[in-house]
């Protein structure tokens, strides 16, 4: 039925051309084939991603950095496709014997809860205000503080309309939150990347903009590219 809906969006718009869908590995999936074996796509959201950002920059080889609503997720390009885990994958216990992207998914991002506790501690998600954000989040008029909210604060995002008074944070405790944010990101990127230091770091999603501290403080090297927010996308 999905599918169905997604051929009838495409002859609304007047497209005539085929439907394929990405799988797990990168390759193509007929839209027949992804009828029949969807279980092919559970992974290809962060693939994209992946492989997005190194075609954005022209490179075949790189660590990305997809900062999205919810959370980060960190894989590798090799060759130009995302490096796929060594490791049997499992969803909810259950053993998957197809390739799935080897990643890492940390629960952050721009729509994570932030909490201050006293004497300016803090604790960063793993709650999300997901969809809701431009519902719920300060900086949108709404009540919840969210990790946009500090990059607002922080200086490093702009959304037009935002008032800094009601976000309740001055600009080095913002930043001091988003760097820990990075701590925690780069920790991350290490164990990941193992002995390939000198693959360049990408960063992509609607949050990318959060993440300079990771070059800036953590000495990580490469870029943001300029359309960093469709990188999934394209």
């Amino acid at each position: 039925q999905g599918f169905s809906h997604v051929e009838h969006i495409l002859q609304k718009l007047g497209i005539n051309a085929p439907l394929w869908l990405t799988q797990n590995n990168g390759s193509l999936l007929s839209l027949e084939e992804a009828i029949h074996f969807p279980i092919k796509t559970i992974g290809a959201g962060p693939t994209n991603s992946f492989m997005g950002a190194a075609y954005l920059c022209g490179i075949q080889e790189a660590i990305v950095v997809d900062m999205g609503g919810t959370s980060t997720d960190i894989g590798i390009i090799e060759g130009g496709y995302a490096r796929s885990s060594l490791q049997a994958a499992s969803i909810g216990g259950i053993p998957l014997h197809f390739a799935m992207p080897d990643m890492i998914s940390l629960a952050l991002g721009g729509g994570s809860l932030v909490q201050i506790k006293d004497n300016h501690q803090f604790i960063v998600g793993p709650q999300s205000v997901a969809r809701q954000l431009q519902n719920l989040s300060r900086v949108f008029g709404g009540n919840k503080l969210t990790l946009t909210d500090v990059g607002v604060a922080a200086g490093y995002l702009q959304v037009e309309g935002a008032s800094l008074e009601n976000l309740g944070l001055n600009r080095d405790h913002a930043q001091g939150i988003v760097k820990n944010v990075c701590q925690n990101i780069y920790q991350a990127i290490l164990r990941l990347r193992g002995n390939k230091h000198h693959f360049p770091v990408i960063l992509v999603g609607g949050g990318a903009s959060l993440l300079h501290s990771l070059f800036q403080d953590f000495g990580l090297k490469g870029w943001i590219p300029v359309e960093a927010s469709v990188a999934n996308a394209y």
